[in-house]
């Protein structure tokens, strides 16, 4: 496996060893690439609620600047990790509290500490962050799971009932 860290994306391709040139090339031929959905170990789900990011350091012990907190909306979920929007970036790699609303019935609040794995500039004061959990109880964890597979079964029935309506009606 080969892993390619582009600008805004990871590549990963299976590969060969066709020819050691020297001890610090290889020539390598591709097999086959693989995405990054098939190296997760949780799946995705469009989900859109309330997410809090906030500095690791508590504000009493903070030095000026130190002590901040982004107010945003998620995109998908899962669970190991969110993709979110903010008004402002976050650098990669930059340790975060997280605060997030489930979007079930009882709207409960989980809270993980975890880093950013990657901002983009979507436009002016909007940017899409991929926040991952480092650490996450069990418990929070298993209830994100079932948040997620509760919205996969939503979707689902929505579709179902689009697709069985005439055309007419689904306009």
């Amino acid at each position: 496996m080969v892993i390619v860290d582009l600008t805004d994306q990871t590549v990963t391709v299976s590969a060969d060893i066709e020819r050691i040139a020297d001890p610090s090339t290889l020539e390598l031929v591709a097999r086959e690439s693989v995405t990054h959905t098939q190296t997760r170990n949780y799946f995705r789900v469009d989900a859109a609620t309330r997410v809090a990011a906030s500095s690791v350091v508590p504000p009493e012990m903070a030095k000026e600047g130190e002590s901040w907190r982004l107010l945003g909306d998620t995109i998908d979920l899962s669970g190991s990790g969110l993709l979110c929007s903010f008004s402002d970036p976050l650098e990669k790699d930059k340790p975060v509290n997280i605060e997030l609303i489930l979007p079930t019935r009882n709207m409960e609040v989980i809270r993980a500490l975890g880093h950013v794995v990657r901002c983009r500039k979507i436009e002016e004061n909007l940017y899409h962050v991929a926040l991952h959990f480092d650490q996450i109880d069990p418990e929070s964890q298993d209830k994100i799971m079932a948040c997620c597979f509760e919205l996969q079964r939503r979707y689902l029935r929505m579709r179902v009932q689009l697709e069985s309506q005439p055309p007419s009606q689904q306009e």
